[in-house]
């Protein structure tokens, strides 16, 4: 019974490291580290929009370096001005103002994003707390609005 007990332990253990190894081993492939080269979505959420008030978004964290804010589904003819903040008890700090996303000449907009925005300079502590105001040109617009780090 101890033999047999042994044995299959040690099948156990040999079949435990094997095929693993097996299954995620693969030639040529290289590891990557997370987030590297990739944008990591930090937020991805709808706002009602419109000419008569700001419309600001919850603050997300960004570790510094580059960020990008995207925007969907502008209808036609509305023009969406974006401003970005940075999060601070002692002020509010503008990181860049006035990047516009135009709806197309019918229907909504695709996914479009701004060029690439450092915010490294706004890192207080961890993160730079990042968060937009939005305006529209026309009353009432529902867009989908991303920042990715």
């Amino acid at each position: 019974m101890k033999k047999r007990f042994r044995k299959g332990l040690i099948a156990f253990a040999i079949t435990a490291t094997i095929i693993p190894t097996m299954v995620f081993a693969s030639e040529n492939n290289e590891i990557e580290p997370l987030g590297a080269g990739e944008w990591d979505g930090l937020l991805n959420s709808e706002y009602g929009i419109y000419a008569s008030r700001w419309v600001t978004t919850r603050p997300v964290n960004s570790g510094g370096g580059d960020i990008r804010v995207c925007m969907s589904g502008v209808n036609a003819g509305n023009t969406i001005t974006v401003n970005i903040y940075e999060q601070d008890i002692s002020s509010d700090d503008t990181v860049r103002t006035d990047i516009e996303f135009k709806g197309p000449k019918t229907g909504t907009s695709e996914k479009t994003c701004s060029s690439n925005i450092d915010v490294e300079k706004y890192v207080d502590g961890d993160f730079a707390e990042i968060y937009l105001k939005m305006k529209g040109k026309l009353e009432s617009d529902t867009v989908r609005v991303y920042i990715d780090d």
